[in-house]
């Protein structure tokens, strides 16, 4: 998240940069923590997330597995503040989420989880056919520019009127 945030100091120190139309794209880990950073930083105007889930241990469950029932619980407990689920909510932002039906690694349920758990934000939910690469799925790619550029105009009308 630190670095995310200093991504931003360095985007606002650039000569005419639009603050007001900042957005966070991130896929996996990175929508993961574009959560997070948003929830820190007010500067994060919208989001796209693809194909994240709704809490660390879930990820790491699938990569490197805790044996140990106690040190699972343990595990859960210390990351459970960070749970993207957890502070999604706070968010009042444009979201777009992005998720593939054949995803290996997001279930179904834990991605409604997470869409259902945004409840002040203005969202979307997208499911793609093919696997978890949506950060390499035309398709995708093409609704995540169309998405920022439709919120764009919707904010400029905004400013005119």
């Amino acid at each position: 998240v630190a670095e995310y945030r200093a991504a931003l100091d360095l985007l606002w120190s650039r000569p005419g940069a639009a603050a007001r139309q900042a957005f966070l794209v991130g896929h996996d880990y990175g929508a993961m923590y574009g959560i997070l950073t948003a929830a820190a930083d007010e500067r994060v105007r919208g989001l796209v997330l693809m194909a994240p889930v709704s809490q660390f241990w879930k990820w790491n469950r699938i990569l490197r597995p805790i044996r140990d029932k106690d040190n699972m619980k343990r595990y859960q407990a210390l990351l459970s503040p960070y749970d993207p689920v957890s502070l999604i909510g706070e968010l009042n932002i444009p979201i777009l989420f992005q998720y593939a039906k054949r995803d290996q690694y997001v279930e179904e349920k834990d991605a409604v989880a997470l869409y259902d758990a945004a409840e002040q934000a203005k969202k979307t939910l997208v499911w793609y056919g093919g696997s978890h690469a949506l950060n390499r799925h035309e398709p995708a790619t093409l609704d995540r520019e169309q998405w920022i550029q439709n919120l764009i105009a919707e904010w400029e009308s905004d400013t005119i009127r």
